[in-house]
């Protein structure tokens, strides 16, 4: 007599969630979204009144203004000008593209820490670069940086694709990548010496990339040498110490014990000697080495121009938590205090920035026809833009304009010298004073700056209202009788 046995019947195992491919990096890009949208609704800075300013100007008027400024940014400005047409001007709408540019960058970390190492450094690389204060604070900005550190990863794990198996179409896919960067931001174009320590082990490799580079940089040529004729916009930076040196990875961190924790981190493991640390320690190092050299002759060192580089001390950084328990201490404590940094980019006002949303506000709600506004002292241009933005419908008149900053393509108005005021002035009503000038609204004419324009309204106006927020003082001065 034969036995017949059933067939086993097949074990389906389920696959769990986190175990898939996209587990990993959806977990760093939705960390990176709840980290930033936290505090999203924050006034404009002054870089982002421009920027509001020059997405909504039409685009002849875009034109003018590269011609006298800003012309690195324009890939930027007119991707914003065609976002504004299509999802409105508002604060969040033109924040929009930084926090899902930053969103995709975390996701990316997981992806090139992956190929370059393994899951676990990519995911530890993209959750903590999702808490970095500087990470959070750039996604909430409308402004090119948070944009220029995905290009940044789109860009190398393009060269880690072609490197993998060499043909010219990988390197065509590749050559646009570069593109992308320095329309991204011209200074994130340093990220290239990085790309080239991971090439430089064989020669036959390193000059397909360079002809992939040199095709990548052909159609970015004019943005490079308008750009170069504008360095005088960044003067005002001034020149680094060397005491400063140091503490640039923190800077750009966001948060100076941050940086001292993950290069601490880092130093304690000791990376291995291979392409891959080539790779992440020249595209953090050089940068930061090269603007700060830069800087001592033609100043231009900011942190924000060294955001690209956080990806790659993000990822040495995760490689340290592969030791026993040195390096994960660390990171965690890294974690900690890059959570609890954010406090300081949470308030409705940066460091630094005035109040323009609240003084605009008490003009919006007390403003009568016929008024005339007056602006002085350091911010007074940001203030001038504006008054477009917090009084879209209706505004005092600017009474010591001669041109407005669309009519002189820039983002500065001409005004009437104090000679002229008098005349000018002739027969105004009531005028809003704002000024960044330090003072008391008592002698509320020293807050114009000194001249014959503070005597003359004197003599002319009485003061009516004062308020004072931070780093403007708005007051409302009516004729005397």
């Amino acid at each position: 007599m034969t036995a017949v046995l059933d067939a086993p019947t097949p074990v389906r195992r389920r696959r769990r969630v986190w175990a898939h491919p996209a587990a990993a990096p959806i977990a760093a890009s939705a960390a990176t979204i709840a980290v930033s949208l936290y505090g999203i609704g924050r006034q404009f800075h002054q870089d982002e009144v421009i920027t509001w300013y020059a997405a909504t100007l039409p685009v002849r008027d875009l034109g003018a203004v590269f011609r006298h400024v800003d012309v690195v940014f324009a890939p930027y400005y007119l991707a914003l000008h065609v976002w504004s047409r299509v999802f409105g001007a508002s604060q969040f709408s033109l924040r929009v593209p930084s926090l899902v540019a930053m969103a995709v960058a975390a996701a990316l970390v997981v992806v090139l820490g992956r190929r370059l190492v393994n899951t676990r450094v990519g995911l530890i690389g993209g959750l903590l670069f999702a808490t970095l204060p500087a990470v959070s604070r750039y996604a909430q900005e409308a402004r090119p940086y948070a944009l220029a550190v995905a290009a940044a990863l789109i860009s190398t794990l393009a060269l880690v694709w072609a490197a993998e198996r060499q043909t010219w179409l990988r390197w065509a896919i590749y050559a646009p990548t570069v593109a992308l960067l320095a329309a991204a931001h011209l200074l994130a174009l340093m990220l290239l010496a990085a790309h080239l320590a991971y090439m430089a082990s064989r020669r036959s490799d390193a000059l397909r990339w360079a002809a992939a580079v040199a095709a990548g940089m052909l159609p970015v040529l004019p943005l490079l040498l308008l750009g170069s004729g504008q360095s005088a916009q960044v003067a005002w930076l001034g020149t680094p110490s060397w005491t400063r040196l140091p503490q640039i990875p923190g800077e750009a961190l966001g948060a100076a014990a941050v940086g001292g924790l993950l290069i601490g981190a880092i130093l304690a493991v000791r990376p291995p000697a291979n392409r891959t640390t080539a790779l992440l320690v020249t595209w953090g190092i050089v940068p930061p080495v090269v603007l700060f050299l830069v800087s001592l002759s033609s100043p231009t060192l900011h942190p924000r121009y060294l955001l690209f580089t956080v990806p790659a001390w993000c990822l040495l950084a995760a490689q340290a938590c592969l030791s026993r328990w040195t390096g994960p201490a660390m990171i965690a404590a890294a974690i900690l205090l890059g959570i609890s940094g954010h406090t300081a980019f949470r308030g409705d006002t940066l460091p630094g920035n005035p109040d323009l949303r609240s003084a605009y506000a008490v003009v919006a709600s007390a403003q009568q026809p016929g008024d005339g506004i007056l602006h002085r002292g350091p911010q007074q241009n940001v203030s001038r833009l504006a008054a477009g933005l917090y009084l879209p419908e209706r505004r005092p008149r600017d009474v010591l304009a001669i041109a407005s900053a669309r009519q002189q393509g820039s983002y500065y108005a001409l005004d009437h010298d104090d000679a002229n005021a008098a005349q000018v002035l002739q027969g105004a009503g009531r005028l809003w004073l704002f000024s960044s000038i330090k003072g008391s609204p008592k002698q509320w004419h020293a807050l114009l700056g000194g001249g014959n324009l503070g005597e003359l309204l004197r003599t002319r106006y009485t003061l009516q209202r004062s308020e004072s927020y931070e780093g403007v003082i708005v007051l409302l001065l009516v004729p005397k009788h």
